[in-house]
């Protein structure tokens, strides 16, 4: 998703030019943005876990926790769309542990 919103500039204009810039009706870049800033945490915790040369096995539960921790609902701050990324990851990673 990050390649996409860096890239986006480029996608519409070549959209724009082949009169297909309606397939981009559905996009919000800052709801994508939410959720490359929600994702970062998983996407570091797996480069991490993913070590080749260094066990990791040991930190596992660890960044699980961590990982829980990040998907807690803030309460007093509360974007819809930010709590939805929240609840949902953390049924994922609820059904993951069993």
């Amino acid at each position: 998703m990050e390649s996409v919103v860096a890239v986006l500039p480029e996608i519409i204009k070549l959209l724009e030019e082949n009169k297909e810039k309606h397939k981009l009706d559905g996009w919000n870049t800052e709801i994508a943005n939410q959720m490359i800033e929600f994702l970062k945490p998983f996407k570091d915790v797996s480069l991490e876990l993913q070590a080749k040369k260094t066990p990791t096995l040991h930190l596992v539960l660890i960044r699980q926790a961590d990982l829980m921790k990040h998907c807690e609902v803030d309460t007093e701050n509360d974007h819809t769309v930010s709590n939805t990324y929240h609840y949902f990851s953390i049924f994922i990673l609820a059904s993951t542990i069993k």
